[in-house]
């Protein structure tokens, strides 16, 4: 990864994920000097974050496309999902009690990512309601799609089919959230 300038279509591709749309220009003015932000190109095959390591950042693929796979608890490679940019991913964690990364970030195409400090986002969101609320949103859709795939499974060993069954509802959430169409109601699981 190296270190690139920020450009206005960055700027526009960042106002384009949820976690920021449609917040007033006064904020949208201030927001980038407010946060404390990195934005790089990433090589193809390039690792961005590694499962287990502590996320002491907020994530931002502007450009490209990312491979999510996880180790799970036998020990193998479990794909979960591809990340299409533009759109945070690993928000929950920047802020959980253990601040883990849950699975490992892989370049699939040259791409771009924008980071932004932990500490700066926190003050962010601490002083702007809107964007508080944005952040509470994606946290909830995701910790809802991680949780209640899973609690049929509570005590037992869990095959690889309902890990893809949890990233599969996610994705149906952040789908459901996003669109302006008819919203299938989720299945129970």
């Amino acid at each position: 990864m190296r270190k690139i300038t920020l450009t206005d279509k960055h700027q526009e591709l960042l106002f384009q994920i949820p976690l920021f749309r449609d917040l007033p220009l006064n904020i949208k003015h201030s927001l980038l000097d407010r946060l404390d932000i990195s934005l790089s190109s990433v090589d193809k095959k390039d690792i961005i974050a590694t499962q287990g390591t502590l996320c002491k950042k907020l994530y931002v693929l502007l450009e490209g496309k990312l491979r999510v796979d996880i180790i799970d608890g036998l020990g193998n490679e479990v794909m979960i999902e591809y990340i299409v940019a533009a759109r945070a991913f690993a928000t929950p964690h920047l802020f959980s009690s253990d601040g883990v990364l849950p699975a490992t970030f892989t370049a699939m195409e040259d791409s771009t990512l924008l980071t932004a400090s932990k500490e700066s986002m926190f003050k962010l969101i601490s002083e702007e309601p809107k964007i508080l609320h944005n952040f509470l949103c994606i946290t909830g859709n995701c910790n809802v799609c991680t949780e209640s795939p899973l609690k049929p499974y509570h005590g037992k060993q869990c095959a690889n089919v309902s890990l893809s069954t949890c990233w599969n509802t996610r994705k149906r959430i952040l789908q459901r959230s996003t669109s302006s169409t008819i919203r299938q109601p989720l299945p129970n699981i």
